[in-house]
């Protein structure tokens, strides 16, 4: 049971780190900005972020089984497809859909006490979240239903989540933090856009129209090809503008990995080991984009140099 519900929430894909990547990013940011560091209200926020995210994983989960979209479905990789455990009959759709609600309202707990302490300004972030994670697939908006998923998946796994982070710790917003958010919104929207290759026949045929439906296979490659190429674009005019510690420059030696990703994905869209080893690929560039972008923030925050 422990594991069927560990498998639900995308604990084995990952789940922590998808959430932990913005918000780390957040708080290095506050701390490179000579704010103190406060472990309590991190960890209200990380709580809060790890408890929608749960609930969107849930939610989302519950939906595409009622809408069908994973029972027809025959193409499951490591990233896509769902996780299949109302299908296998390991937990009911009822469990499911409840846990996802509950989830939602135990977060807004920790992120309530982080607005009394810090201001009341991060619950405008966290509604904005909770609605956006849960209407994810939900009606009556069905945003992945809709074209608009891959925009709110990178508004809540960049700008949503980096700047609760970093409010939990320097209680105000600045300019160069929301820089750095869409960084990682946009590596999230690329993450999500290749995982829709594997579902876009299922997705087609139950009116799941997200980008890579309404493009097609091939126009969605392009999109997914602007959408890194945007990531490392922004990284660049941060370092220009001195955004960016001088070490984040190493991040753009990823740029040939992805140039390969791309170019193979191009050549055979429809081909189930070239999509996972897509999806696989992006996954590490964006890891590894962070870790290095982390080394630098680190680093600032060590030494008092930038």
């Amino acid at each position: 049971m422990i594991e069927s519900w560990l498998r639900a929430i995308g604990f084995y894909r990952a789940f922590f780190i998808v959430s932990f990547i913005p918000a780390s990013t957040g708080l290095l940011l506050a701390l490179r900005s000579g704010h103190p560091f406060s472990f309590t209200n991190f960890i209200l926020a990380i709580s809060g972020i790890w408890a929608f995210h749960i609930g969107t994983n849930l939610i989302n989960d519950y939906y595409d089984y009622i809408f069908k979209t994973d029972v027809i479905n025959k193409v499951q990789t490591p990233f896509s497809g769902g996780t299949r455990v109302i299908i296998e009959g390991l937990l009911s759709p009822v469990a499911i859909r409840n846990v996802a609600i509950a989830s939602f309202a135990i977060g807004f707990i920790p992120l309530c006490i982080l607005a009394y302490i810090s201001g009341f300004t991060i619950l405008l972030l966290a509604i904005t979240g909770a609605f956006s994670g849960y209407f994810y697939s939900a009606p009556p908006f069905k945003f992945a239903y809709r074209g608009l998923g891959e925009l709110f998946i990178g508004l809540n796994f960049g700008p949503f989540i980096l700047m609760t982070a970093y409010y939990s710790q320097a209680r105000t917003f600045t300019l160069d933090a929301l820089f750095v958010s869409i960084i990682i919104g946009l590596f999230s929207s690329a993450i999500i856009t290749v995982n829709e290759f594997p579902d876009f026949e299922a997705d087609k045929e139950t009116g799941k129209r997200n980008l890579v439906v309404i493009l097609g296979l091939e126009r969605g490659v392009v999109l997914y090809r602007a959408i890194l190429y945007s990531a490392f674009g922004l990284i660049l005019i941060g370092l220009a503008l001195h955004i960016l510690p001088a070490i984040s420059a190493i991040s753009l030696l990823l740029i040939p990995k992805v140039n390969g990703i791309v170019t193979r994905l191009s050549v055979s869209p429809q081909d189930i080991p070239t999509m996972t080893a897509s999806s696989a690929g992006t996954i590490q560039t964006f890891v590894l984009t962070w870790i290095i972008l982390s080394a630098g923030f680190i680093y600032g925050i060590w030494t008092g140099l930038n």
